[in-house]
């Protein structure tokens, strides 16, 4: 068995090879991530500028569970899927549920008879 001097520590060729078989998993991920640099979670303002929206309504919408978002502490940030289901929600024609449930209820009640003029003495 050979030793090898790493950073202090004698290890053998076997534990070398079990260190580094247990390191290359850490280290490609790592190099994952760095090349993914670009995927990078926004905040509010930076949601806010990409959509051209304000950021009072993204805060509404955040409030109201409206749009995918995490929360890390206090701070609502954005993953790059979030933005893309936020892209597509924004994409779908919005339908106004208040307004066909009026029209509903209008169409369910019993037509009112026209008002008549008091007559002129």
């Amino acid at each position: 068995m050979n030793a090898r001097s790493l950073g202090g520590w004698q290890l053998t060729d076997q534990q070398l090879a079990q260190l580094v078989a247990t390191l290359r998993p850490v280290m490609e991920a790592m190099r994952a991530r760095v090349a993914g640099d670009d995927q990078k979670w926004l905040d509010k303002t930076q949601l806010a500028a990409r959509l051209q929206v304000s950021v009072s309504l993204v805060d509404l919408k955040v409030a109201g569970r409206e749009i995918p978002h995490h929360r890390v502490g206090r701070l609502v940030r954005f993953t790059p899927a979030d933005i893309a289901e936020i892209e597509r929600l924004m994409q779908e024609p919005t339908r106004n549920f208040e307004r066909e449930s009026a029209l509903a209820l209008t169409s369910l009640r019993a037509p009112q008879q026209p008002r008549r003029r008091p007559r002129r003495q």
